[in-house]
């Protein structure tokens, strides 16, 4: 029987903790900065540092690539609850 204080850790527990974390990082952006950028891609640390912040998925991703942060980060459609959305 296991111990609940020794539960095991999993890659998945691991990432599900990673964007809880992230989702309250961006929850606890202004609420202004939240409307005026609906639907944009966001980059931030966990720390709460913007990285980036763009019209698209694809500009994201080459902001980061030049950057390069060396910070780990959370990324977000805000406003949304996924990336994209697949039909």
């Amino acid at each position: 029987m296991k111990r609940p204080e020794l539960e095991e850790v999993t890659l998945d527990s691991i990432l599900r903790e990673e964007a809880d974390l992230g989702e309250k990082v961006v929850n606890a952006l202004p609420k202004r900065f939240l409307r005026r950028n609906h639907g944009k891609y966001l980059a931030i640390t966990y720390s709460g540092k913007r990285l980036a912040l763009e019209d698209t998925l694809g500009e994201l991703n080459e902001h980061l690539a030049r950057e390069m942060p060396d910070e780990n980060y959370y990324v977000c459609r805000i406003g949304y609850p996924s990336l994209s959305r697949i039909e």
